[in-house]
């Protein structure tokens, strides 16, 4: 599991798309040990592949959900929001993607 983190950790804004060499190089690991993390995300809808490279989908992001969900971030969001509501005279909301689905967690009229 290590590893497969580790592979998961190697994409990032500057890096959304990786050949399995590439995703080599960035974590230290070998060749077949990243094909075969690289695979396994993809086979699992983790990852999108084309035939050379590889990126991440928005499933990742259920992997922090139960971290996220465990934080006060919608207490801590909302005075922020309300600022922003009452300054611009728009409502406001954050919301996390969930596969096809928007989750809001807080929001300010």
């Amino acid at each position: 599991m290590a590893k497969g983190l580790l592979v998961l950790e190697c994409f990032g804004a500057a890096t959304p798309r990786l050949s399995i060499t590439e995703a080599a190089q960035r974590t230290g690991l070998d060749r077949a040990t990243c094909r075969r993390c690289l695979l396994t995300l993809y086979r699992q809808g983790y990852a999108e592949y084309d035939g050379k490279h590889f990126q991440l989908t928005a499933r990742v992001l259920r992997l922090g959900m139960g971290a996220l969900a465990a934080l006060p971030l919608p207490q801590r969001v909302q005075p922020w929001l309300d600022q922003l509501s009452e300054r611009t005279g728009e409502s406001s909301s954050v919301a996390i993607l969930d596969e096809t689905e928007i989750v809001y967690l807080a929001r300010a009229a």
